[in-house]
């Protein structure tokens, strides 16, 4: 199955991460391409050395024509059965309708609870909200996410599942950092690993 993956760009980010993190126990009967996002796309050469392509557009905002027709032709061209759209609010709903108008099969997926900073994109995302239902398959990270951007319409919750594995504790490396950074073996520390974003809702 072909599936065409957009939404993510060029930033390590919350979508960039979910996917990834799916990404390497998906089946092999699945195959990935990506439509960039701000010029890049994170993870590019990993995906490309696995066989995908990769998609460079036209940047939406200056040129939404450009960036529709594109998208269009890439869909139809790529005889794509998927395209999943990865959503942040509904701004952008252009390739909702170019996968909708190619027939293929068409996945919204809210990774959100309210619009992110901006009026403009508040204000697409009010006239847009109507045109998801387009889409033949609504899906979020959250009850809450799939309210917001879906309201009284059906989804399905895919919680942004992560390999617990990888965060056990290896008290080999405890104490090789702790040592770096100069603490005792049985000094508190308290750690924070993330990113630091301002709220604009």
């Amino acid at each position: 199955m072909k599936i065409l993956e957009i939404g993510m760009g060029a930033n390590l980010g919350g979508i960039e991460t979910y996917f990834h993190n799916y990404y390497n126990y998906i089946s092999e009967d699945f195959h990935f391409d990506f439509i960039d996002k701000d010029g890049g796309l994170f993870f590019a050469d990993e995906y490309i050395s696995n066989g995908s392509t990769v998609y460079h557009m036209p940047d939406f905002k200056a040129h939404p024509l450009k960036y529709y027709n594109k998208i269009k032709r890439i869909i139809k061209n790529g005889k794509y059965d998927v395209v999943h759209i990865n959503m942040l609010s509904a701004a952008n709903v252009l390739p909702i309708i170019a996968g909708y108008l190619s027939k293929a099969k068409v996945i919204a997926h809210s990774h959100n609870s309210g619009v992110p900073r901006g009026f403009s994109r508040r204000v697409l995302h009010t006239i847009n909200k109507p045109l998801l239902n387009l889409a033949d398959t609504r899906i979020a990270c959250s009850k809450c996410a799939g309210k917001w951007m879906f309201g009284k319409k059906d989804f399905t919750v895919i919680p942004n599942a992560i390999d617990l594995s990888v965060f056990c504790l290896n008290n080999n490396a405890r104490l090789e950092y702790r040592d770096q950074l100069k603490f005792a073996k049985n000094d508190l520390v308290i750690g924070h690993v993330g990113r630091f974003a301002q709220f604009y809702y």
